[in-house]
């Protein structure tokens, strides 16, 4: 989540995620069914026919393994009451069992669609939806590049996703847009509403601490500093910004190592063109955070709900924008170990309990 751009260069940057979980199979168990020995001297037995034992037997074998079936249905695929505590904690609400059906029935649909955007845009409109936030007015802009960023990312300040799915779908699924990369995409929707569902708290718990926070000047700092680093570690950024600018390839990096130098030694507030887009964007997010959480009830200090958004509100207020250097430190902070977390589970609980074997059971 970033409030921040370069400006000076025009350059946005955001977040990159990467889901890197081996995808686990379930094995089903070995089935020993009944057997019934056939014999053309023994045409009958006990008054039944060898038909009848053959018919029988097939039979028993079949419920057999149907109860294995079950069984195993009953350790590796999430019951309703498992879903709906993990359900209720990713969207932060109580979640009823008369939900469930209907949700996993939408993402069953939904992960059989075999056009990429067309995924991506369902996709957003359903995790939008579960976590509270239908009427909300929050957009997706799908970048179709397959250079640049990976995963997406949520700007506050506008209010949308920016969701680099082309790019997702070749770095971490080789370009093949399969089951497995439906499921990197859509648990980084959960990832990023995760952060929207942060923000919210933000805001209902005190609105001005949230906005002193995120202009923290030390934090604003070191986040343009990451930011221009992770350009300079980018070709294809650096040629970008040259063609936008009209400039050379060494001219931008000349220009990026001058405002790194400014921005180490005096601050960011030595630069008018950093003030400016920094203002811009507070003020940008101010009004956009008023509209979209404004009314809701504010929270009381004590209520859980608050003591939860103090943190995040700490968080963003020393929040650590990724670069190569950092990531381990990046993923550690609350506000990312937190949206990881339901990006886990949320990955976790709709491929167990929507694996196509068990399509024969209905939710």
């Amino acid at each position: 989540m970033s409030i921040n751009s370069v400006n000076g260069l025009n350059v946005n940057y955001y977040p990159n995620f990467r889901n890197s979980e081996a995808n686990k199979s379930v094995t089903l168990p070995a089935q020993k069914p009944d057997t019934v020995e056939v014999s053309a001297r023994n045409k009958k037995k006990d008054g039944m026919s060898t038909g009848m034992k053959w018919l029988l037997g097939i039979s028993g074998g079949a419920a057999v393994l149907y109860a294995g079936l079950v069984g195993h249905r009953a350790i590796s695929r999430p019951t309703l009451e498992v879903l709906q505590k993990d359900f209720s904690e990713i969207f932060r609400r109580n979640v009823s069992k008369e939900e469930i059906p209907e949700m996993l029935n939408g993402y069953r649909s939904i992960l059989k669609i075999e056009n990429d955007k067309e995924f991506c845009e369902k996709a957003f409109e359903q995790v939008k939806k579960d976590y509270g936030y239908k009427d909300t007015n929050i957009n997706l802009i799908l970048d179709d590049s397959v250079n640049g960023i990976l995963g997406g990312g949520w700007h506050t300040g506008s209010c949308q996703f920016f969701l680099y799915y082309k790019n997702t779908i070749q770095k971490v699924n080789g370009g093949v847009f399969n089951i497995d990369a439906k499921r990197n995409l859509l648990s980084l929707l959960f990832h990023e509403f995760q952060h929207v569902k942060q923000t919210e708290y933000c805001v209902r718990t005190n609105f001005e601490e949230y906005i002193k926070a995120l202009t923290k000047e030390s934090t604003i700092n070191k986040n343009y500093i990451n930011g221009l680093n992770a350009v300079l570690q980018n070709p294809m950024q650096i040629m970008q910004i040259a063609a936008q600018k009209k400039m050379t390839k060494d001219q931008v990096i000349s220009q990026i190592n001058k405002e790194l130098n400014i921005l180490k030694t005096k601050g960011y507030k030595a630069m008018p063109d950093y003030v400016a887009e920094t203002n811009k964007q507070i003020n940008m997010l101010r009004q956009k955070m008023e509209d979209m959480f404004g009314k809701l009830e504010k929270f009381k200090p004590g209520d859980k709900e608050y003591e939860q958004g103090e943190q995040y509100i700490k968080n963003y207020g020393d929040y650590i924008e990724p670069t190569l250097f950092n990531i381990t430190e990046y993923k550690n902070q609350l506000v990312e170990k937190e949206a990881n977390h339901v990006q886990e589970l949320s990955k976790k609980d709709l491929k167990n309990r929507l694996r196509s074997i068990w399509n024969i059971f209905q939710s």
